[in-house]
Formats: structure tokens, C-alpha cells, sequence
């Protein structure tokens, strides 16, 4: 499990950094075009990649196990659990979902010019009363800049909320959502 993992972790990186800068110049298709090839030989699977970005399902030939990855440009993955909360105040800049038998793993990328307080006193609310537990919660500054990163569990599922603020003056949140099937 953990080679898989690893495996599809490596091309959710690549096609993160390749596949979703957008294909408006012929440089930006050929540059898709080697990622797709790059990934189809190092994994064996049918890789597609495009604007809206990417889909690849392989099963891993010793174990049988199947992971599917999956990247968007903009907006919640289809099956983002429904439960968890999302600051609706911020854009979604990107998305991805690794999904194991077992599991399914969502990154979700969001920014804002809500004041950095307000969104972590959100976020902590917002939790709290869907009834995820804080397991930890670290707070950071640093050059004048806010950092705080949330870790709470609810049942199987467990989260991890970074918040931090920028020298542009925006709040950017990543959102790390393993949730048990």
C-alpha cells in the first residue's frame, strides 16, 4: 500500500506542476504531452491531462490494489464530503483526491482578503460545532505574517487546516481531508 501511495503522490505532484498551468501556448501542450507520456511509462497507465485537469486510475500488478487520482482546476472535488466545513468566503484556486479502497484523501487550496482572525475564528467555530475534536492546534508568526495549523479527527476521518497570511495581504488555507469510507 505504502508503494502505491507513494507512487501516486509522485504523479499527483507532476501533474499539479505540468498539467494545470493551462495549455494556451503550443510550449504549455507540449509540455502536457511529455508530463502524460512521463507518467504513462513510469506507471503503465492511461494518463489524460487538460485544462480542466486530470484523471489517472492504475492497479498497482502485486497487490492488486487500485488508486484513482484525481485534479481539478477550481472548485470542490464532486465527492468532498458534504459534512465537512468549507470557508465559502474564499475562492478555490485547485483541488485534488486520492482515492484508495479504504480511504479517500482531498487536498483543497483556498484564498481570501477576510481578515486572518476572522477566518481562523471560523474555522475553530466551524469544526467544533460539526463535531470534528482538535487534536492540535499550533499557532506561528513570524516576520509579522500569522500561521495556524488545526489537526482534528472526527470518527475514522482525521483533517489538517493550515491558514497563513500573506505578504500580499491575502489568507490562503489548505485543506487535508482523510476520510474513511
Amino acid at each position: 500500500m505504502f508503494r502505491i501511495f507513494r507512487m501516486g503522490v509522485a504523479v499527483l505532484m507532476l501533474v499539479a506542476v505540468v498539467g494545470l498551468t493551462g495549455c494556451e501556448k503550443a510550449a504549455d501542450k507540449a509540455a502536457e504531452e511529455a508530463a502524460e507520456a512521463l507518467i504513462e511509462a513510469g506507471t503503465g497507465t492511461d494518463v489524460e491531462v487538460d485544462d480542466d485537469g486530470a484523471t489517472i486510475e492504475f492497479e498497482d500488478s502485486e497487490t492488486g490494489e487500485r488508486l484513482t487520482i484525481e485534479s481539478e482546476a477550481t472548485g470542490l472535488p464532486d465527492d468532498f464530503p458534504s459534512d465537512f466545513p468549507v470557508y465559502e468566503d474564499a475562492d478555490i484556486t485547485s483541488n485534488s483526491t486520492i482515492t484508495m479502497e479504504e480511504s479517500a484523501t482531498y487536498y483543497v487550496s483556498q484564498s481570501t482578503f477576510d481578515a486572518y482572525e476572522d477566518v481562523l475564528a471560523w474555522h475553530e467555530k466551524a469544526y467544533a460545532d460539526a463535531g470534528w475534536n482538535s487534536v492540535a492546534t499550533n499557532k506561528v508568526e513570524a516576520d509579522g505574517l500569522s500561521t495556524a495549523v488545526l489537526s482534528i479527527t472526527k470518527g475514522e476521518s482525521q483533517a489538517t487546516v493550515v491558514m497563513a497570511e500573506t505578504e500580499e495581504g491575502s489568507v490562503d488555507i489548505q485543506l487535508s481531508v482523510v476520510w474513511a469510507n
